[in-house]
């Protein structure tokens, strides 16, 4: 019997979106449907068989979105021929009920792994000020849970953080412009951190006013080369207390210098919290580039 050889396997690279309040995050759970878990079946759907390594790019938590999370795998060879892989692909992109939206699916070289696409990640965040008692108790409704789901109002509000003070747009920039560069970010994350260092860059940190079904808003974008745990939720909420002017915009110096997680501000929700996609993610070998997928109304 012939070894096993990596570059003999079926490898696929796989592009997708999901509305993360229909899922309690992307790793498995006990209970509760998973990113993991509806992607494995429907490759098992498609394929006839469990994927191997399935590996993601982005393990966002529970009620974050996304508009282009990654993913690669690998079966063994064989298990589909040359001239039926583009029937495979067709029945691994098929629209489903899932709750996987815009799927698409690419062989790759064996050397290809999630975790290493692209150079970064771009998150998108939405919150509005100002917001009536009326928005601001239909946004707090509380999560869904394992067995007991909880309702949940429609996508504008779901995906918009409303807060009751007015936000000062200028302000938020100016502390947002502290944060831009090579940092210490472990103030604005959540731990345990182990040995995993805690030094990030932020490419690009900008907020801009916007209009929508939510009506008038605050839109925070962020690029940077990797992001801790809640680290963009922590940047958020930072900036919205320094937007309701209870700090002002220097004093986000101070978790910076301190590492201290009671420096930085609060934990925005996940539910405002869309990843966009991957820097500068390399197509499969011999493929065409991956489309952008920055969509205005995520």
């Amino acid at each position: 019997m012939s070894a096993l050889r990596r570059e003999d396997r079926l490898q696929l690279l796989l592009r997708f979106g999901y509305d993360g309040a229909d899922f309690y995050g992307v790793p498995n759970q006990p209970h509760g449907a998973t990113v993991q878990s509806a992607l494995t079946a429907r490759l098992c759907a498609a394929v006839g068989q469990r994927p191997k390594a399935l590996c993601f790019a982005a393990r966002t938590d529970q009620g974050v979105h996304a508009l282009a999370n990654y993913a690669t795998c690998w079966f063994p060879p064989g298990t589909v021929e040359d001239d039926a892989l583009p029937a495979l692909l067709a029945a691994i992109e098929a629209e489903g009920d899932d709750g996987l939206v815009g799927v698409e699916a690419r062989r790759a070289g064996f050397h290809t792994h999630a975790r290493a696409l692209g150079v970064g990640k771009r998150y998108r965040y939405r919150l509005a000020g100002d917001r009536p008692d009326e928005a601001l108790a239909l946004s707090a409704l509380p999560r869904p849970r394992p067995g007991r789901p909880a309702p949940r109002p429609a996508p504008p509000v779901w995906r918009t953080w409303q807060v009751a003070p007015p936000l000062e747009l200028e302000p938020m920039r100016a502390a947002a412009a502290l944060l831009v560069g090579r940092h210490d970010f472990r103030a604005f994350a959540s731990g345990p951190f182990g040995d995993q260092p805690t030094t990030r860059c932020v490419h690009q940190l900008s907020i801009r006013p916007a209009e929508g079904p939510q009506g008038p808003h605050l839109v925070v974008e962020i690029l940077g080369d990797g992001f801790l745990r809640n680290m963009v939720r922590v940047i958020v909420g930072s900036l919205a207390e320094v937007g309701a002017g209870l700090r002002p915009p220097a004093q986000l110096l101070a978790p910076l210098a301190s590492g201290q997680r009671d420096d930085a501000g609060l934990t925005a929700p996940a539910r405002a919290l869309t990843l966009v996609d991957l820097l500068e993610v390399e197509p499969p070998e011999g493929g065409a580039p991956w489309a952008p997928r920055i969509d205005p109304a995520a």
